[in-house]
C-alpha cells in the first residue's frame, strides 16, 4: 500500500494530462512525439527493465523505427511481445506474477480488474461520505 500514498493530486493530473495528450493525437508519431518528454518529466526514474504487451499493430511498426533512435542501452532494457511471444516477460518476472493470459499462474486479468474496480467503488464512497 505504500505505492498509494505517493498517488498525489499533482500526480493525477500528470496522468490526466497524459490521457488528454493520447487521445488528441492524429498519428501514433505525433503521439510518440508528444508523449515522451512528458512521461521523462513525470517519471524521471529509469526503470530497469520495459515491457510492452499487446501493442496495436502499428505501434509496433512506429516502435521499431523509433527504437533506432533510442541510445543501446535504453534498446536492452526496452522490449516489445508480440501475440504468443512471451518467454521473456515470463523469464524476468516470472509466472507467480503474471496473469494466465501472459503465461502465468496469478489468475486472470479479469479477476484483477474486478478487484481493482472493486477497490475504485470504495475509494470514491469514502470521498463521497466524507464531502
Amino acid at each position: 500500500m505504500a505505492h498509494v500514498k505517493q498517488f498525489t493530486p499533482g500526480w493525477a493530473k500528470k496522468i490526466n494530462t497524459l490521457f488528454q495528450v493520447i487521445t488528441e493525437c492524429t498519428s501514433p508519431v505525433l503521439a510518440y512525439a508528444h508523449i515522451t518528454p512528458f512521461l521523462i518529466q513525470v517519471f524521471p526514474s529509469m526503470p530497469h527493465v520495459v515491457h510492452l504487451v499487446n501493442m496495436p499493430v502499428v505501434m509496433e511498426k512506429t516502435f521499431v523505427m523509433v527504437r533506432g533512435l533510442m541510445k543501446e542501452k535504453l534498446k536492452r532494457r526496452v522490449f516489445v511481445h508480440t501475440r504468443g511471444h512471451l518467454q521473456r516477460l515470463v523469464e524476468d518476472l516470472g509466472t507467480d506474477v503474471l496473469p494466465e493470459e501472459y503465461g502465468g499462474t496469478n489468475g486472470t486479468i479479469e479477476e484483477h480488474a474486478s478487484k481493482k474496480l472493486s477497490l475504485y467503488n470504495i475509494a470514491i464512497t469514502i470521498l463521497k461520505n466524507h464531502h
